[in-house]
């Protein structure tokens, strides 16, 4: 590998490793942010032409934790239970007289 070959390796290396810290540092930063996911870097080898030539990012992966989603799920839908039979109960309610207060008007 020549001085220029091993000097792009060492900048290419640098990106994927100033990329990695910015994103650690949004991580960091919106930890208490509610909704909020951690995201992870990919990083892969840079191989052309089977020399090898350093780093390069991938993509940008959120992770979930399985059962803290689990739990925010299972928390909305007893959440929208409840507003569910607060609004349907009360309003029903209204309907248990008659059936002639359900008929249309002849005027």
């Amino acid at each position: 590998m020549s001085l220029g070959g091993a000097l792009d390796a060492a900048l290419a290396g640098l990106r994927v490793t100033s990329a990695g810290l910015e994103l650690t540092s949004h991580n960091i930063a919106n930890a208490n942010t509610p909704g909020y996911t951690r995201r992870i870097i990919g990083q892969a080898e840079q191989a052309p032409g089977g020399d090898l030539s350093g780093v390069r990012l991938t993509d940008t992966t959120r992770v979930i934790n399985t059962l803290v989603n689990k739990q925010l799920q299972l928390e909305t839908l007893a959440t929208v239970t409840r507003a569910r039979s607060t609004t349907i109960t009360p309003a029903s309610t209204g309907f248990s007289g008659s059936p002639a207060g359900l008929r249309r008007s002849t005027r």
